[in-house]
């Protein structure tokens, strides 16, 4: 007998051929076991096509999410592109009225302090008042007399605490040492 695909010669009572592996059909042309493979064949090639139709459908799908998720982002960047525009000229403005807010605040302030300056009976030319394009940046006071006084006074005192504190140091190191011999 010769398989009807390749024409090999088969072995009496083989299933399938030893040449190319297709199942021997019987001489009658129709046997049960060739049947299930020609049907199982065909369901196989049916899945290979849908699978294949199902491919495309979901390359077509991807394609449609990628464009969708493009055109979102796109949108979205608008989005926050016009917000931080936004954000940033409110941000320019505030800071604007505060700049002004504070040179009206500090104007203010420069003159309240003149005003109690002048009522304390300090001069004009003990102020000196260091201002930037009318911004005060710091204030510098001439110390009075009084201050002077105070200032000596106190560092006087510190001296002779710390020469009290280092004869009471001195006197316990003397102590110290006389107890150890």
């Amino acid at each position: 007998m010769k398989c009807t695909n390749c024409g090999a010669d088969l072995v009496q009572g083989a299933k399938f051929c030893s040449e190319c592996g297709k199942p021997v059909v019987s001489k009658s042309g129709f046997d049960e076991n060739s049947t299930k493979t020609q049907n199982f064949e065909e369901k196989r090639d049916l899945g290979k096509e849908k699978l294949e139709e199902v491919k495309k459908e979901i390359e077509k799908d991807q394609t449609k999410i990628e464009d969708n998720i493009d055109q979102t982002m796109g949108v979205f960047k608008e989005k926050v592109r016009e917000e931080s525009e936004e954000v940033k000229s409110s941000v320019k403005k505030e800071i604007g009225e505060f700049k002004e807010s504070t040179k009206e605040q500090s104007q203010k302030a420069k003159e309240e302090f003149q005003d109690l300056l002048g009522k304390a009976g300090v001069t004009e030319d003990e102020i000196n008042f260091n201002s930037n394009s009318e911004e005060i940046t710091s204030v510098e006071l001439k110390p009075s007399v009084f201050i002077k006084l105070i200032s000596i006074f106190s560092a006087c005192v510190l001296v002779i605490f710390s020469i009290v504190y280092l004869i009471d140091l001195v006197s316990l190191i003397f102590k110290v040492i006389g107890g150890i011999f």
